[in-house]
């Protein structure tokens, strides 16, 4: 028997139906936990978890499709990390905030998401990044979400999102190659770095 889809958890949650709910919260709880982990570290995560699938409950009618549950889901875990990153004293507008490298923020995060040197290579390579290009390449390689879901949750065009995922990806690349000293480990080709990648995300599925 086939798992219920997203839009038929939400459609039984809204009919009243928690268990639906929370199994709709467990599918997506790793996903939403990994967002935060990479860029925060593993006790902020679990509180920003929470406070995502909070909101969620709060203002579940919101969402206009089933279907785009997950991309509403990742829209207000964004907000909760911009909420989480002005508190902390970031208090510019949201722009400064996305230009800006998750490692001039804050100290680097306790998380396990990586355990081979690869792995904490890229994990690395990303906090060097903006935080736009940090999240716009984990939710294209880790969430596997598509173009036009990516521009809904960070509020751009289907076509920008192209445009700025194929320069994230350059300078993924080259914060690969500066963060590896030219070593045996850096990357020889995208297609490398997005195995590398997709190795993280299969070490904590969804």
């Amino acid at each position: 028997m086939s798992e219920p889809t997203d839009a038929a958890l939400l459609d039984a949650w809204r009919a009243g139906d928690r268990e639906a709910g929370s199994a709709l919260f467990e599918r997506h709880f790793v996903s939403v936990f990994r967002f935060f982990a990479a860029k925060l570290g593993d006790v902020a995560a679990a509180d920003l978890s929470q406070r995502t699938f909070e909101a969620v409950v709060q203002h579940r009618d919101r969402v206009r499709e089933g279907s785009k549950f997950r991309a509403y889901l990742f829209t207000v875990a964004r907000n909760q990390l911009l909420m989480h990153l002005r508190s902390r004293g970031r208090h510019g507008v949201d722009a400064e905030l996305m230009s800006s490298a998750i490692e001039d923020m804050l100290p680097s995060p306790d998380s396990a998401l990586a355990g081979s040197e690869q792995e904490r290579l890229v994990i690395r390579a990303l906090r060097s990044l903006t935080l736009d290009q940090q999240m716009l390449l984990e939710l294209h390689y880790w969430e596997q979400l598509s173009t036009e879901d990516i521009g809904e949750i960070l509020g751009v065009a289907r076509g920008t999102v192209k445009s700025r995922l194929y320069r994230a990806r350059e300078d993924l690349r080259d914060a690969l190659a500066s963060a590896s000293q030219g070593g045996a480990l850096a990357p020889g080709s995208i297609e490398e770095i997005e195995q590398w990648v997709a190795r993280i995300r299969a070490g904590r599925p969804a």
